[in-house]
């Protein structure tokens, strides 16, 4: 019977009648197949765009609270020596209590580059800590390869002239060698921390900058000392572990987590390399904040644009073809509120997985008909 060739109008063809039957069968297999292998990608996609809201805001969330707790002990730390009366009077040797007091907080705070005081005669007391510091920039100051602590005085002599002297500390606070001494060109006087805290009872925080000694970007904290009038203590926060923490949060495979301020720059990224660039300045080389913009990654100046200079909630974005997810949080605390955490990811990084199944998902339900 169904060996004759019959004739069938519409979406039929002229075959044998067990084909046509086939064939239709086929069709609404594929149809229902297709329909909840959708839906349950749609269904999917959709959870993994609430999953990636929840990620993208608990990563936030601690990008923002260890950031305040990046900062918020250097500044007690920055109150509490302001009101030391060791202060008031510029230590004249490495034995001076406020060295130790220096050292064991430097050995306490790793993000501190160093602790010092300025003083209104040019005068300078600071001890700095080397650890993570590059070899050339040892050679640079004067320091040997093996030194992990470096106490610089600045003086004023009888004559008039300010001397530096430089004083090598290895791991065990042992002196190594002899004192490097030389003219000094560095005054605290002139430098925007000193300048700034002298306006102000409270503690002063300087935006993100370029420290000449290390090359690298950080932050100076500080504060006018009680009773002396004309002397500052500080500490300056090297921003090189922040980025480091930054490296270490995965947001699906390919996401990114910075923090920039209100004028676009660069405050802290993965890579803290590319935090800092090099411009010509009446001839000479000097290093400068990078801005989000020179990074060459367009998805991240896209996301800034989206946020308009605000924060807010997960928004999505094309670049080039390719869908983003993206949130921004403002920095609370003493880190100060122009401050912003972005977080940038391909939207492929959570949907990518789920488009996957559902064309494995396909395939595997057509193999059987064949």
């Amino acid at each position: 019977m169904f060996g004759r060739t019959r004739v069938f109008h519409g979406l039929l063809i002229r075959a044998p009648l067990h084909f046509n039957i086939i064939a239709i069968f086929i069709a609404i297999f594929l149809t229902l197949t297709g329909s909840l292998i959708w839906y349950n990608y749609s269904k999917n996609a959709e959870l993994a765009l609430e999953a990636a809201d929840t990620l993208l805001q608990n990563v936030s969330e601690k990008v923002v609270e260890r950031t305040r707790n990046f900062v918020e002990p250097p500044v007690g730390l920055v109150k509490l020596a302001a009101v030391l009366p060791e202060l008031a009077n510029q230590p004249n040797n490495i034995d001076h209590p406020l060295a130790r007091y220096f050292l064991d907080a430097l050995s306490t705070y790793p993000q501190l580059y160093g602790l010092y005081v300025g003083y209104g005669d040019g005068g300078f007391f600071q001890v700095v800590h080397f650890a993570g510091v590059d070899p050339a920039t040892l050679t640079r100051i004067g320091a040997p390869a093996n030194a992990v602590y470096g106490i610089r005085n600045i003086r004023r002599l009888a004559d008039g002239k300010r001397e530096q002297r430089w004083t090598f500390l290895d791991r065990n606070r042992q002196v190594l060698g002899a004192p490097l001494v030389e003219p000094a060109t560095y005054d605290p006087r002139a430098r925007p921390w000193y300048k700034a805290s002298l306006q102000t009872a409270s503690v002063s925080i300087t935006d993100p900058y370029i420290f000449s000694s290390l090359r690298a970007p950080g932050i100076t904290v500080s504060r006018r000392v009680t009773g002396a009038s004309e002397a500052v203590v500080a500490a300056d926060i090297t921003l090189a572990q922040l980025s480091s923490f930054l490296r270490s949060q995965k947001v699906g495979d390919s996401g990114v987590v910075f923090i920039y301020n209100d004028r676009g720059e660069l405050i802290a990224y993965p890579d803290v390399n590319r935090t800092v660039k090099t411009v010509s300045v009446n001839g000479k080389d000097a290093l400068r904040s990078v801005q989000v913009r020179d990074l060459g990654r367009p998805e991240l100046t896209e996301a800034m644009k989206h946020f308009h200079g605000s924060v807010g909630p997960r928004t999505t974005f094309d670049v080039s073809g390719e869908d983003y997810i993206a949130s921004v949080s403002s920095l609370r605390g003493s880190f100060g509120s122009d401050k912003k955490v972005a977080i940038v990811v391909p939207i492929d990084d959570f949907l990518g997985p789920i488009a996957e199944h559902r064309f494995r998902s396909l395939v595997y339900s057509i193999i059987p008909l064949f």
